[in-house]
């Protein structure tokens, strides 16, 4: 299922529920803070059935990262994961907090033109941001887990 900034995919891995956390603490760095860096692929945490990831690429645009949440659970021949992909939470803050500032301007009729010309653009850059991430986090994600996509 996919919306302009929010993605569910359901992965369907032979690996067993054991091995799916194994592989996630082989690529998840835990406990610590999202600007230091480290040699794993992601950041994140673990608990119980479910995880939450960030891809890191060490450098300054951690906060436009990807954020992803999943949930595994047992099926008959290995594992189903169940992915949730959205913008981190950060940089939604932020661009509400810009899209605020424009609107009133557009409200008050100051810059009312580059008010909205900066609107379309921090929308139209957040969504080919987030789809460029997403698709490779998707292909990413296949590959670490093995599995098939079921659902998209």
């Amino acid at each position: 299922m996919k919306y302009l900034f929010f993605e569910k995919i359901t992965y369907n891995s032979k690996l067993n529920i054991e091995e799916v956390y194994g592989i996630l603490y082989e690529y998840i760095e835990e406990n610590i803070g999202i600007y230091e860096e480290t040699s794993k692929p992601f950041i994140g945490k673990i608990e119980g059935n479910t995880f939450s990831i960030t891809k890191t690429d060490n450098s300054w645009s951690k906060s436009t990262q990807t954020q992803i949440d999943g949930i595994i659970s047992e099926n008959i021949d290995g594992s189903y994961i169940v992915v949730k992909m959205r913008p981190n939470t950060v940089f939604i803050f932020i661009s509400l907090f810009f899209l605020g500032y424009f609107i009133k301007n557009i409200i008050y009729k100051e810059n009312f033109y580059l008010s909205l010309i900066s609107i379309c653009f921090l929308l139209i850059t957040e969504l080919f941001s987030f789809n460029y991430q997403s698709k490779k986090l998707k292909k990413q994600l296949q590959e670490i887990f093995k599995a098939n996509i079921i659902t998209e």
